[in-house]
């Protein structure tokens, strides 16, 4: 279980490297239209101190730009009142650069949270197959090993582009294949 300082509110990546210059800069039309949002609904938001740039007196919008937008866009698309943002907006630094995708206020725990960076699958199975093999559940390995087999043996037979499987991924089913084979050997089964 992730622990609640594990879930505090992340900078979106593009501020954590606004230092860098930005492959995609865009002028105040094409910034409009790509974030859906008036320039002067924007001078708004900056004049009540929610958008750290000022819309009106800015030519060019980077990735900066667009993260904190897109967060302000989608608080002000809640329904919540202007007093409610203030409120919630309160307990955040800014800029207000957070990813709009991962992060969101929780009105039961009166606080923003933004959730874990997604893990990488073969990590999150590796993990479990050791756990299993902690807890000796040799059926549920078995199970496994006989998915992963008939998983190869259809890829195999069938054209692996139709199966909807990449080459990667066969060749992490073969690596899973593998190591069932020997996580079953040394457990003497």
């Amino acid at each position: 279980m992730k622990s609640d300082d594990d879930l505090s509110p992340r900078y979106s990546p593009h501020y954590l490297n606004r230092h860098q210059s930005s492959l995609f800069v865009s002028t105040r039309e094409e910034f409009v239209a790509e974030v859906c949002v008036s320039a002067d609904e924007m001078g708004a938001w900056h004049r009540k101190g929610w958008l750290s740039f000022d819309p009106l007196n800015t030519d060019h919008y980077d990735d900066k730009e667009h993260a904190e937008v897109r967060f302000i866009k989608g608080l002000t698309r809640s329904g919540l009142s202007d007093a409610m943002i203030n409120r919630t907006l309160s307990s955040l630094q800014k800029p207000y650069c957070y990813d709009s995708s991962t992060t969101f206020v929780s009105f039961v725990k009166n606080r923003w949270i933004s959730l874990p960076p997604e893990r990488d699958p073969a990590e999150v199975t590796s993990e479990y197959l050791d756990g299993l093999v902690e807890i000796e559940d040799w059926d549920a390995l078995r199970e496994l090993r006989n998915k992963v087999s008939l998983a190869l043996e259809n890829a195999e037979a069938t054209n692996s582009s139709s199966f909807g499987l990449r080459k990667a991924d066969l060749r992490m089913f073969r690596d899973l294949e593998g190591a069932f084979r020997n996580l079953l050997k040394i457990s003497g089964l």
